[in-house]
């Protein structure tokens, strides 16, 4: 878990680098693209974490008192909360870049719904599949291949819309507390 937090916060840094970034100028340039491109496809790293819960169950069932069954609680929701944190501020660096560049709210939620369609198929290829990002250039046909497959199964489409809605609303709502947070301290250094 540990190694695929660090993983989650990879976006985040890249999200910094292309979309917050003053260093990246003009932003039409090659390398800009190649770091969005970079941004998409490490992006899904940030709510894999998520997934992780998965062995939250048999190492309850093997610690040997409460204290550590709370403990690993605790460790889990610490994972969770970075992971879901790093991927809401790393779209949350995309949306003010998108703001700053004058789209528009409905290009603005186009795009963020994209990403989540995305993010999630990312997830579902790692956590089910076991592809990587950098899968995505050494492999593509067979991540297409499975896709394809998984797409034709029983029950992939509804979990598939499950951890899509998870993302959106998880992520929102990380987003939504932040500026109600930085908000309300503008108000009071305002005030003060």
């Amino acid at each position: 878990m540990a190694w695929n937090t660090l993983l989650a916060l990879v976006p985040l840094l890249v999200s910094f680098a292309v979309f917050r970034s003053r260093a990246v100028r003009p932003w039409r340039s090659p390398w800009w693209w190649v770091g969005v491109a970079a941004f998409v496809a490490l992006l899904p790293n940030a709510p894999y974490v998520l997934t992780d819960v998965v062995h939250l169950q048999p190492q309850l069932a093997w610690a040997p008192s409460d204290g550590h069954r709370l403990l690993l609680a605790g460790e889990y929701g610490a994972f969770i909360a970075v992971g879901l944190g790093a991927y809401a501020l790393s779209l949350w660096n995309l949306q003010a870049f998108l703001r700053r560049r004058g789209v528009g709210l409905p290009g603005v939620v186009a795009a963020m719904g994209i990403l989540h369609a995305l993010s999630t198929l990312g997830v579902y290829l790692g956590r089910v599949h076991r592809w990587n990002s950098w899968d995505l250039i050494r492999t593509p046909g067979a991540i297409l291949d499975d896709i394809g497959q998984g797409l034709g199964q029983e029950h992939t489409v509804a979990r598939l819309v499950a951890v899509f809605l998870m993302l959106a609303v998880g992520a929102t709502a990380f987003v939504s507390a932040i500026q109600a947070g930085s908000t309300a301290v503008r108000a009071r250094m305002h005030r003060g």
